[in-house]
């Protein structure tokens, strides 16, 4: 179980975030809010990216925020895709791992990129590297998972396939998914829970 218990975080001359969470395993929860409310914050904090003044990241009864972001069983995929633009499809799936699985295959397959595994990243599309994004995230096999507005730069029909995706690998992996963003899913995504930041 992730637990955020009494966090605080607060931007120089800005608004103060103040957090209480608990997900299980095998759960997704959405992170709602207006912008600048400090979701993306939220997920720099868990990632162990920012340091907040007080609170606990627990999970599994462990205390994250003593540790550094490499050691933190947590798979971030931001906003900005994260990708290497120099490298190809496959290189950038392979960082941090031996092989292309049957499984990053499968998800290829389904999101209608593996034709372009060879291809270098600063010759995708916009959506065409989000989905890719999200592979490389949920490959991480780590049991945190954070989405920072991963729909952003697809089509209705896409963000369909994307959500059944993360669906599927949530329930599989029994991990721990939260997700930020603007488009209404909850028609394809079995949402346990709804945290709405203030």
């Amino acid at each position: 179980m992730l637990q955020i218990n009494e966090l605080i975080f607060k931007w120089p001359n800005s608004i103060q975030l103040e957090v209480n969470l608990d997900a299980s395993a095998g759960e997704i929860v959405l992170i709602g809010g207006p912008s600048g409310i400090g979701k993306t914050t939220l997920f720099n904090i868990i990632s162990g990216f920012y340091e907040p003044i007080s609170g606990s990241v627990i999970f599994n009864g462990k205390y994250l925020l003593s540790k550094p972001p490499w050691k933190r069983p947590v798979s971030t995929m931001f906003q900005s895709d994260n990708l290497f633009p120099h490298l190809s499809v496959r290189q950038n799936l392979m960082l941090g791992i031996n092989k292309i699985s049957e499984d990053i295959e499968n998800h290829l397959h389904f999101l209608k990129i593996f034709s372009l595994i060879d291809r270098k990243c600063n010759e995708l599309s916009g959506g065409e590297l989000q989905r890719v994004a999200l592979i490389k995230t949920l490959s991480r096999e780590k049991p945190i998972i954070l989405l920072d507005e991963p729909f952003s730069a697809l089509d209705g029909d896409m963000i369909k396939k994307a959500s059944i995706l993360i669906q599927e690998h949530t329930k599989k992996t029994k991990s721990t998914t939260l997700i930020i963003s603007h488009q209404e899913v909850r028609p394809y995504l079995e949402v346990e829970k709804r945290i709405e930041l203030s």
